[in-house]
């Protein structure tokens, strides 16, 4: 059998699990969650957060369009020209204008 699969199949038999348990109201779900937010937030610091700030603009509409840019005229030089059109064409409307659309909807 394929190791993709047989992982896939795994995942799949823990959401099953984890969606009964909460269904079910099952007080371990909690305690799961409350395990490992309180890890998770022992871990925060002052430059873990500035690092993840930083890293959370790198999503910004503007530098996304600009990025887009310098790869596809990257691509356009190598002669690239379905991939450049592809790729830009396939960022600009999934990052930036359905992330407009879904930001003015929220």
């Amino acid at each position: 059998m394929n190791p993709l699969f047989i992982l896939g199949l795994l995942f799949l038999i823990l959401f099953g699990v984890i969606a009964q348990g909460v269904t079910s109201k099952g007080d371990w779900v909690h305690r799961f969650d409350m395990y490992w937010i309180d890890r998770i937030q022992s871990l925060v610091n002052n430059g873990l957060t500035s690092f993840i700030k930083l890293f959370t603009h790198l999503g910004d509409v503007k530098l996304v369009i600009i990025l887009t840019i310098l790869i596809c005229a990257i691509l356009f030089v190598k002669k690239r020209y379905a991939d450049g059109l592809w790729f830009g064409g396939t960022v600009l409307f999934c990052a930036v204008i359905l992330e407009m659309i879904l930001k003015k909807n929220i």
